[in-house]
């Protein structure tokens, strides 16, 4: 099913009841729950004030989303304390969230500042914390043992996967009845079968929940359902930040900073990578080998997988449905250790660029190597100034194209014949050629093919024979060549044109009236890089901001802003202020100018908010970068928090035009429009005026050809090549002239009756038709006999 949605989607979350897609806008749309007439629909997410969404998670029966001004919000079916009249989350005010992660009886979310925050359910350690509930002189008749129990009514036990009891420690569907041996219960989640869970606020099976028993007196209980609070990832250590998070049913994954992950909450399947099956209170450091940096994490309901920033996925936990997608190990817990996925990283030809996790499901999203360095030492590589082959030498290898103007590539199979061919690119008309020294032929190939030989079918509308090697035309200065060949490829280019103004490819209509053709700027376009190298290694959090202070010695108009990437996706909203004077603070600033949320991914090679896996970075940055003769100068900036500065970090490239006194943009005889409406040479309705000229000057070109094709007495392969162009002329000529003909003697409609000068050009044309069918018989006879 193809979901149609009115604007780019960033960020989708998937639960048991609903789904939650979020738009770089702001906007959220929402699936599912029971909401009358609109269950199962998508419509749109009404927030409090039309607040924006920068955060959505769902899971279970319930959803979440974070506001722009920090808040965050819950609705569905939970147990969590909310205002009732909004669904806003008590106890988090005045702490402004950036981020949210729901599991299926908690809550995580991480702030501005990067701290991570829990509340919800705390029956199997999934909040991260513990928390004593206040002593009283006075025993409760609703304490069980050392745990605070429900009153009666409030108890909530739903038909689900059942647990262990926190008091009893037996199966909540099945107490004693359960028939799974007692030594192999644990704390957790009961794989006896579906039935009644264990009291989502207390944790009591309903046996003893609705029993009365005594507290012993001096018995502390703990909180078994907690409010939000701040979780300290590492003890006696205040500022570790944290960029994401990723909730499984009862357990957590944390994504720091620096790249550490830490997990937390129940470990009866070994989902928090710890080597064993004890539930951890308090977060736990997965060990992972030391020259691995994890750059994204993803929870599912009991298992966990972790994607590094070289493209390798490890995962560990739950593994009977094959989640894992890895084979069992020697040992009784060898899925409790993080474990690498064949297939994906170094050493494979796979690299993973998005992972996920869902019920008991990984999702893996993996790119392809086309080529690796190895076959590149041994390749052949020929180049131009916007075109890159490599051509590797081992059968089975595919070689790859690299359009640099273009900004795209393709790769293609060659066959055993390339490990015999040479190449060579003449880049003046786009040919690569080749020699075949197995076959010692050599062949004119059209770098705009994917194969030598490319015949469509003839149509009078097709323009694929002018692809050919024979009909390139110069694109570079000075240019030398004949005036046949001159004269050719001004037919040839004529041909095109009527064949283009009448086809689909024109529509000059809407290309007007488009507001592309209004806004788009006249002149050229340039950048400034103010980085010599790069590096890598620049990692991102929810609250990252990279920036840098730039001034111009010019006016110019700013088209774009580079950023790095080249390990996966990013989310990037860019911000653009203008300062009164060099002194002043940044404070002060006038924001002129603020983008949506974007979502983006980028080949490893302004203020930005980045969200994202580490990427590459810029090294040895210049302070003084002059560009088409402006003089840019770089300043460090207090708001960037994340470590960017003129010498190091991010913001590699601004992408600019130089605006002219008169205020328009500069123009450049240098900068030619890729599309070829924008030129504006010509249009459809001057290809529609046909003079009785324009027929005779046709028909003496198409005189001189046929006679280079019956006539020429020269010998050997010059007389072949010689017949063949003049030959395609003849069959171009040929074309035009049955296009002016319907042109001017149109089937349908009421028209004007042509002029006699159109009457004596035709009576030529069938003339000269018929001598060529006349010689082409007596050459077929010369040939037989």
């Amino acid at each position: 099913m193809e979901l149609v949605l009115p604007e780019s989607i960033v960020q989708m979350s998937v639960g048991t009841e609903y789904v939650l897609f979020r738009a770089g806008s702001g906007h959220a749309w929402i699936a599912g729950g029971d909401d009358g007439r609109r269950a199962g629909k998508l419509r749109r997410l009404t927030t409090v004030n039309r607040r924006k969404t920068q955060s959505i998670s769902s899971a279970a029966g319930s959803y979440a989303y974070v506001t722009d001004n920090g808040r965050v919000y819950v609705g569905g079916r939970h147990g969590m304390s909310v205002y009732p009249e909004t669904g806003q989350v008590l106890g988090l005010d005045g702490t402004h969230m950036a981020s949210i992660a729901l599991g299926k009886t908690h809550a995580v979310a991480i702030s501005k500042q990067g701290y991570v925050y829990t509340w919800g359910l705390n029956n199997l350690n999934q909040c991260g914390r513990t928390e004593q509930a206040p002593s009283s002189s006075t025993a409760s008749p609703r304490r069980r043992g050392s745990v605070v129990a429900c009153e009666p009514s409030e108890h909530l036990f739903v038909k689900d996967i059942p647990s262990y009891c926190a008091q009893c420690g037996l199966c909540s569907a099945r107490g004693s009845a359960c028939p799974l041996p007692a030594f192999t219960r644990k704390t957790g989640t009961c794989t006896c079968g579906p039935g009644d869970t264990t009291c989502l606020r207390c944790g009591l099976c309903r046996a003893c929940g609705e029993s009365i028993q005594q507290r012993p007196a001096g018995d502390t209980p703990t909180r078994t359902h907690l409010a939000p609070a701040r979780v300290t990832i590492v003890k006696n250590q205040q500022n570790v930040k944290v960029s994401s998070v990723s909730c499984g049913n009862f357990h957590t994954i944390l994504l720091a900073a620096d790249g550490s992950v830490f997990s937390f909450g129940s470990n009866c399947h070994g989902q928090l990578g710890t080597g064993d099956v004890r539930s951890k209170i308090e977060p736990q450091l997965v060990v992972l080998p030391p020259d691995v940096q994890v750059v994204q994490v993803a929870a599912g309901a009991n298992h966990t997988v972790l994607r590094t920033s070289l493209g390798a996925v490890f995962t560990f936990g739950a593994h009977k449905m094959g989640q894992l997608i890895r084979s069992p190990e020697d040992g009784n817990y060898w899925h409790a250790t993080p474990g690498r996925v064949p297939g994906f990283g170094p050493g494979y030809e796979s690299f993973a660029t998005w992972i996920g996790a869902v019920g008991d499901a990984t999702l893996i999203h993996s790119h392809t190597a086309l080529i690796h360095a190895e076959d590149v030492i041994d390749a052949q590589l020929v180049a131009s100034k916007y075109d890159l082959f490599i051509f590797p030498r081992q059968v089975g290898k595919e070689y790859v194209a690299i359009r640099r103007k273009h900004g795209c590539f393709a790769h293609h199979q060659l066959g055993p014949s390339g490990l015999y061919t040479s190449w060579c690119l003449e880049s003046r008309y786009d040919i690569l050629w080749s020699y075949n020294a197995a076959e010692m032929r050599v062949q004119a190939n059209s770098i705009h093919l994917a194969t030598a030989k490319e015949v469509p079918s003839d149509r009078m509308d097709s323009l694929a024979f002018l692809r050919s090697p024979e009909w390139a035309v110069p694109l570079e200065s000075p240019i030398h060549c004949s005036s046949t060949q001159l004269g050719i490829s001004l037919l040839s280019c004529t041909y095109a044109a009527a064949t283009i103004t009448k086809g689909k490819l024109w529509n000059e209509k809407d290309f007007l009236n488009s507001p592309d053709h209004a806004a788009s700027p006249s002149g050229g376009r340039s950048v400034v890089c103010r980085f010599e190298s790069t590096g890598g290694g620049w990692g991102y959090s929810a609250h990252s901001i990279e920036a840098i202070q730039v001034k111009a010695s010019k006016d110019i108009r700013l088209l774009g802003i580079g950023l790095y990437g080249g390990r996966g996706e990013y989310i990037a909203k860019i911000k653009l202020f203008r300062l009164p004077s060099d002194v002043s603070d940044e404070q002060c600033a006038e924001l002129l100018s603020e983008s949506d949320e974007t979502l983006y991914d980028c080949g490893q090679r302004e203020t930005a908010a980045l969200i994202g896996p580490s990427s590459d970075c810029g090294a040895t940055g210049r302070r003084v970068v002059e560009c088409d003769d402006v003089t840019f100068t770089f300043r460090n900036s207090a708001i960037s928090n994340n470590g960017t500065d003129v010498n190091v970090g991010q913001i590699p490239e601004l992408y600019y035009q130089v605006v002219s006194p008169s205020g328009e943009g500069a123009s450049s005889d240098d900068e030619k429009p890729d599309d070829y409406a924008s030129s504006r040479l010509f249009s459809s309705s001057s290809m529609d005026t046909v003079s009785p000229c324009a027929f005779l000057a046709l028909l003496r070109v198409l005189d001189w050809s046929l006679s280079r094709v019956f006539e020429f007495h020269c010998e050997g392969d010059q007389r072949l090549w010689y017949t063949e162009r003049a030959a395609a002329t003849s069959l171009v000529v040929m074309r035009i002239l049955s296009r002016y003909v319907l042109l001017v003697y149109r089937t349908n409609g009421d028209n004007d009756e042509p002029c006699m000068g159109f009457a004596d050009a035709v009576v030529l044309l069938h003339s000269a038709l018929l001598t060529m069918f006349d010689r082409a018989n007596d050459c077929v006879l010369e040939e037989v006999s």
